[in-house]
C-alpha cells in the first residue's frame, strides 16, 4: 500500500520530467525544428511542474529539480563548447538513468526485497 502511495506521489513528476518532454521533442523535430530548440522547449515541462508544486503545494519537487539542474548543466556545456549540442542531447538519457536508479534502489527497504 505504501509503495502505491509513493508511486502516486511521483507519477506526475515522472510524466512532466520525462514523458511530456520526450513527446514534445519528437513532435517539434517532426515539424522540422532544430535539436536545441526542440529540447529547450521540451524542458519547459519540468520547470512549470516545479513552479506549480512550489506555488500550490509549498514543496520542492525533487524529480523536477533534478531535471532542471540537468538542463542547466547541459546548457552550460553547450555554451562552453561553442554550440556543440551533444551534451544537450544526452541529458535526458542521463536523467532517465538517474531516476530509474533512484526507484530501483529505493524499494530495497520494502518487503518486496526482504524476501530475497
Amino acid at each position: 500500500m505504501k509503495d502505491e502511495v509513493q508511486l502516486k506521489k511521483y507519477l506526475p513528476s515522472l510524466i512532466f520530467a520525462i514523458i511530456l518532454p520526450v513527446i514534445a521533442y519528437l513532435f517539434l523535430k517532426m515539424l522540422g525544428n532544430s535539436d536545441t530548440l526542440a529540447l529547450g522547449i521540451a524542458t519547459a515541462f519540468p520547470v512549470v511542474h516545479m513552479l506549480w508544486s512550489l506555488i500550490r503545494k509549498k514543496e520542492l519537487n525533487p524529480v523536477s529539480l533534478v531535471a532542471i539542474i540537468g538542463f542547466l548543466i547541459s546548457l552550460l556545456a553547450v555554451y562552453l563548447t561553442h554550440g556543440n549540442n551533444l551534451a544537450f542531447k544526452l541529458w535526458h538519457p542521463i536523467l532517465t538513468a538517474a531516476i530509474g536508479t533512484f526507484f530501483a534502489v529505493s524499494p530495497s527497504k520494502s518487503t518486496a526485497f526482504r524476501a530475497c
